[in-house]
């Protein structure tokens, strides 16, 4: 029995007494009364509106998916200006796209009539994504049904950081992320802009970091504004980060005189990890150079927060130089203390171009306090409880670090308020929010969208939804049909994957049984598929099964469910489900032998196929023993077992989802 045990997946859940069509939006509303009957729709649906320019773009855009999602022709702008009209989006305002805005709206869904109200255009925006969500269908056609929602945000500060140093992402990949961030009412776009691999934005002030530290692959000042405009028609604030004094490798690339290390000769980094290129803190010519270059790209972003990174700074070079020892010994200064008052000097440029400074939790600092920083943590939980002891703003990553693969369950169940201050009132001021990050070291442009989303949208639903309402039961029901509303919306994470599986067979054949083996299969979560970061480098092509690969694969989320269920409920239906499995598992070795013949790569997975052989063999003979076709003894049961758990299911990049290692 030991292969049908230890399969069974643990998964705590929060469970809710909700209206069932409060659930069918993500996330999760605050308010849901649901009433009777339904609103038909259909070609007739014609808005009035009362709002901004921004509000008249959404209204384009909620069309175009509702368009695709029904199949309707809407004829866009075709719009009424009096009360006869059976759709009214009605917004007071148009809001700055700043922090603490008013995000609330209401939405009502009667037989003849949909009404949208909110204090400000976003919040409208927002409730014409909720509407979206709510298109259902039947034999005669679509409708909406009868529904009265009121909403609001639990937390301001909800956000996506995108690192594009280490794999530049061109402008649509951008603006894809953009739209779908707001699809799931995300407020925060934070771009992780320069590091060791790579500065990203041109600089008429220093034009060497594009010439020397770039590849080439940068962003234009024309499109900065571009993006930042894309952005706010979103009611997406966007934050830059250029990170210092470490992780600037790409800076000292362009120019060496700043850098901590005497006659340096740097070229940018290829691999990934902490390297010790630093800014020297002693050179007056450093914070002249700060101070012009974070100037000029102040006047880029018009939002108030400026990300300064400040992370992983281990003080190596300063710990070498005669000239920084000694300055180091005048101050009295530790590294710490060292750059704490690098920021504090760095600080200074960031008031006079009139932005507040945010750093990683490493700028946590007794002499920085009066400068007021927002702490960004990510290494636990103590950097919260220290920024609150302090009296300082706090965002919250540490939990949501999507890159790491781990399972969307592991996400949900985190929250940016520390279980210990849950009580806290000085922490409910203090605690903005959250922001799920996505460092790039081994995703490009051509598998972001499937390391991002679906998950994201259940961390949007963390950052959004009242903790007591989360849904961790049906988590993965409902993130099944989200994924099908993101790719409405422009998302790639499905055709993506898809690319990469079908090139195995070089475009010639049905890739579904290969999707099969490889939606059976996660990569190694954490930094173990890369280790040191020199398996991998910034050139290196990401178009390996692994990439395919996500965190939380469905048909082993399917099989391990037909498993539990079986377990619990002794359903004919589910072992009928588990020997269709078992079956195709029995027959992935002969697939990936064929299939070797042309794509050699797939080599790799031999040793997996053949695992995978042997458990489906052992699988079927104990499916036959559990519906008393054959009888085993004891020992033919311990010998099962034993050869079941002695199988390997690692290969290279991957392992096998909820399987014992």
């Amino acid at each position: 029995m030991g292969l049908v045990i230890s399969c069974g997946l643990i998964f705590t859940t929060v469970k809710i007494n909700a209206q069932q069509m409060d659930h069918q939006v993500m996330p999760l509303p605050k308010e849901v009364v649901a009433g009777p009957g339904e609103f038909i729709i259909n070609s007739k649906l014609k808005p009035r509106i009362e709002g901004s320019e921004r509000l008249i773009k959404a209204v384009d855009r909620f069309y175009n998916v509702l368009s695709k999602k029904t199949g309707i022709f809407y004829n866009l702008r075709d719009w009424s200006d009096d009360d006869s009209a059976n759709f009214e989006i009605i917004a007071e305002e148009k809001a700055p796209v700043e922090l603490g805005i008013d995000e609330s709206y209401s939405l009502k869904i009667t037989n003849d009539k949909i009404q949208i109200k909110a204090k400000t255009d976003i919040g409208a925006m927002y409730a014409l994504q909720t509407l979206l969500q709510l298109t259902e269908s039947n034999e005669k056609g679509y409708f909406f049904k009868s529904v009265e929602i009121f909403d609001a945000p639990r937390f301001p500060w909800r956000g996506l950081m995108l690192d594009v140093s280490r794999h530049f992402m061109p402008v649509a990949a951008v603006k894809r992320q953009l739209d779908l961030m707001h699809t799931m009412k995300m407020n925060v776009f934070h771009w992780h802009l320069s590091d060791d691999q790579g500065w990203r934005i041109e600089s008429d002030s220093f034009p060497l970091l594009t010439e020397k530290a770039s590849d080439g692959k940068f962003y234009t000042k024309e499109q900065i504004h571009e993006i930042v405009k894309y952005a706010d028609d979103l009611g997406i604030r966007v934050i830059p980060e250029f990170d210092v004094p470490g992780h600037a490798t790409a800076i000292l690339t362009a120019y060496p005189k700043l850098a901590s290390e005497n006659n340096a000769n740097y070229t940018i980094e290829r691999h990934a990890g902490i390297f010790d290129p630093t800014l020297d803190p002693t050179k007056e010519k450093t914070y002249n150079f700060i101070h012009i270059l974070f100037n000029e790209m102040a006047l880029l972003f018009p939002d108030k927060y400026f990300h300064i990174g400040g992370d992983e700074n281990e003080g190596k070079h300063w710990d070498r130089d005669p000239e920084i020892i000694a300055f180091k010994e005048k101050k009295g200064f530790d590294n710490h203390e060292l750059q704490a008052w690098f920021n504090s000097r760095l600080n200074k440029s960031l008031v006079d171009a009139g932005k507040i400074m945010m750093g990683w939790d490493e700028i946590l600092h007794k002499d920085l306090i009066d400068s007021n920083p927002v702490i960004h943590s990510w290494r636990g939980e103590d950097g919260i409880i220290k920024s609150i002891d302090n009296d300082l703003r706090v965002i919250r990553s540490h939990g949501f670090y999507i890159d790491l693969m781990q399972s969307t369950s592991y996400h949900y169940f985190m929250d940016p308020v520390p279980q210990s201050l849950i009580d806290n009132e000085k922490a409910k001021k203090l605690i903005f929010g959250g922001e799920a990050t996505m460092w790039s070291e081994l995703v490009d442009q051509n598998s972001v969208d499937s390391r991002i989303w679906p998950r994201s949208a259940a961390i949007a639903e963390v950052f959004w939804s009242e903790r007591n309402k989360l849904d961790g039961e049906n988590l993965f029901q409902r993130l099944d049909k989200i994924s099908s509303h993101l790719e409405l919306n422009g998302s790639e994470h499905i055709s993506n994957r898809h690319k990469i599986i079908r090139r195995y067979t070089e475009n010639q054949q049905d890739f579904s049984d290969l999707l099969y083996f490889n939606d059976l299969m996660a990569p190694y979560r954490f930094y173990h598929r890369n280790p040191k970061g020199t398996l991998y480098s910034m050139l290196s092509p990401l178009n390996q099964w692994a990439d395919a690969c996500i965190a939380d694969p469905v048909e082993s989320r399917k099989f391990s469910n037909a498993v539990k269920n079986y377990i619990a409920n002794q359903n004919p239906e589910d072992l009928q489900k588990l020997e269709n499995h078992f079956k195709k598992w029995a027959e992935l070795e002969d697939l990936i032998n064929s299939l070797i013949q042309k794509s050699p790569q797939l080599d790799s997975l031999r040793q997996v196929s053949q695992s995978f052989k042997i458990a489906g063999e052992e699988g079927l003979k104990l499916l036959d023993f559990l519906s008393g076709k054959i009888i085993l003894s004891d020992a033919e049961m311990i010998s099962m077992s034993e050869r079941i758990h002695g199988l390997k299911f690692k290969g290279g990049e991957l392992v096998l989802k909820h399987f014992p290692s």
